[in-house]
């Protein structure tokens, strides 16, 4: 699934729609943190002084418009019992919290904070029975941070354990993968 891509997007819906079966779970987990080139040159574009427009439009595309595209792709199809809308963020995106990594990141940070203000707002939206919240998934070992330390299936049972244990008024929340909301 490009999610940059409308086609794709609805192609997906449809084939969710075809399995005739409720969504349960819902994780938008796409994600980029990226760099540009600048003078021809490897430059961190997210640093002050190298930002470019591509990468950081891109970084908003795919890292907080996309997970609003697929969530409203697949509205119909959540299951009316009880279903939940995940998006994967970052302690980055926090305003107060995350400053031990002391880069401006400013397209990774900032999509991110954007994704979190769309799981919020979303839920002004979202019938009652879909729940949604944003999660820093830890320091996962990943494509993305290879020096990660938590594992993706650990780190995935956290989250899920949020899910297991919901709380009605984490609906709408950035939160920790402990399930702490962050401030």
């Amino acid at each position: 699934l490009d999610v940059r891509s409308d086609a794709d997007i609805q192609s997906l819906a449809r084939t969710v729609q075809d399995m005739d079966r409720p969504v349960d779970l819902l994780f938008n987990n796409a994600g980029i943190n990226k760099r540009g080139l600048s003078s021809g040159e490897a430059a961190a574009v997210n640093e002050l002084g190298f930002v470019e427009r591509a990468p950081m439009l891109e970084m908003f595309e795919i890292n907080a418009i996309a997970p609003l595209l697929i969530s409203q792709s697949l509205a119909a199809s959540f299951n009316r019992s009880g279903a939940f809308i995940i998006n994967i963020s970052s302690s980055r995106a926090s305003i107060n919290d995350e400053f031990s990594n002391k880069t401006g990141n400013y397209g990774y940070r900032a999509s991110k904070a954007a994704m979190n203000m769309i799981t919020n707002a979303s839920t002004c939206d979202l019938p009652e029975y879909v729940h949604t919240f944003s999660v820093h998934p830890g320091s996962v070992k990943s494509g993305m941070n290879a020096k990660g330390s938590d594992s993706p299936d650990v780190q995935a049972e956290s989250i899920l354990a949020i899910v297991e244990t919901w709380d009605g008024d984490l609906n709408g929340q950035f939160l920790r993968y402990s399930g702490e909301k962050y401030d």
